[in-house]
């Protein structure tokens, strides 16, 4: 059942679905991914536990593996075990320290962008200098909406307006924090196929919620295309998400060409009954494991105290 929700996200065609539905079951999906990933690397050493060779492993000492180290480095002479139940903890804890760096690296991009400020811009946005069209919001810290010199010489009123309307939105809207969460539930899935396609859907649905967002307040979706089309080229070092978005711009300018309507209500049905499944699994799978890590087992040679040897 678990595989089944994981993989219907992927078949099911939500990009005409309303946007704020596409989100919910991505992060839904990136939610059950993670408890899956939690709940796997559990029951893989709690099944492998069981196999002849990897119990004989298991139920080594210390002091049999490394002789006299244990007692000079003030170990107790406990079983293999006791490390190796770690293992997916430690592997827990490497993935959100990958997100850390991720979060502290694009900490000092944006403190770089900030460097280049050179003051107000319009509509409550700052200027900074760059080479590019860019029109961002910061990813990270105090939400500000930022735009290149050079986009305030290229862009029309119209499309600049469009622009800085749509990066507004992503603050109004409250994606970062969605993003954030996204990204921690993420790393904890990455041994999981499946979980980057996952991640890239659901900051597409993004873009195109702050794309509906702005065609409802301006009413001119060309104008947002054609911004789109000129600060196409992706936002730098992660520490902004930008006006482009990352990949299947041709996707959402089809869209705002077509005035932004969604599709049928059928589609829209099938969402929300995905997203309810989603939710369903993810309690149940959640009930499971805290079932199951409280149960007493029988893998009572996991337990037992070393004899000491000789």
């Amino acid at each position: 059942l678990v595989v089944a929700v994981l993989l219907a996200p992927h078949v099911v065609l939500l990009r005409r679905v309303r946007p704020p539905v596409a989100i919910a079951v991505w992060l839904l999906a990136l939610a059950v991914r993670a408890l899956a990933a939690v709940a796997l690397a559990g029951a893989a050493l709690a099944g492998l536990a069981g196999v002849p060779v990897v119990r004989a492993f298991l139920d080594w000492c210390w002091h049999a593996v490394l002789p006299a180290v244990p007692a000079a480095l003030g170990f107790g002479e406990h079983p293999v075990t006791h490390a190796a139940v770690a293992v997916p903890a430690a592997v827990l804890i490497v993935s959100i320290a990958w997100v850390a760096g991720r979060l502290a690296r694009a900490a000092l991009a944006k403190r770089r962008l900030l460097g280049r400020e050179l003051g107000p811009g319009p509509h409550g946005s700052t200027v900074i200098e760059h080479d590019g069209v860019l029109l961002a919001v910061t990813a990270i810290g105090r939400g500000r909406v930022l735009v290149s010199d050079r986009a305030l010489r290229e862009l029309d009123d119209a499309e600049l307006a469009a622009g800085l309307m749509h990066e507004r939105a992503h603050l109004r809207r409250r994606h970062r924090p969605l993003l954030a969460t996204a990204a921690l539930l993420g790393a904890v899935a990455r041994p999981l196929p499946g979980t980057r396609a996952a991640l890239h859907e659901l900051r597409f649905h993004l873009e195109r919620d702050a794309d509906h967002y702005t065609v409802r307040a301006l009413r001119d979706p060309l104008a947002l295309a054609s911004a789109i089309c000129k600060a196409a080229a992706p936002a730098p070092g992660g520490a902004v998400t930008g006006l482009g978005g990352r990949g299947r711009v041709s996707m959402r300018l089809e869209e705002l060409l077509e005035g932004g309507q969604r599709g049928s209500s059928a589609a829209e049905r099938g969402a929300w009954a995905l997203s309810v499944a989603l939710a369903v699994v993810f309690v149940a799978l959640a009930g499971s494991i805290l079932v199951w890590g409280m149960a007493p087992h029988a893998a009572d040679g996991a337990a037992r105290s070393c004899e000491h040897v000789g």
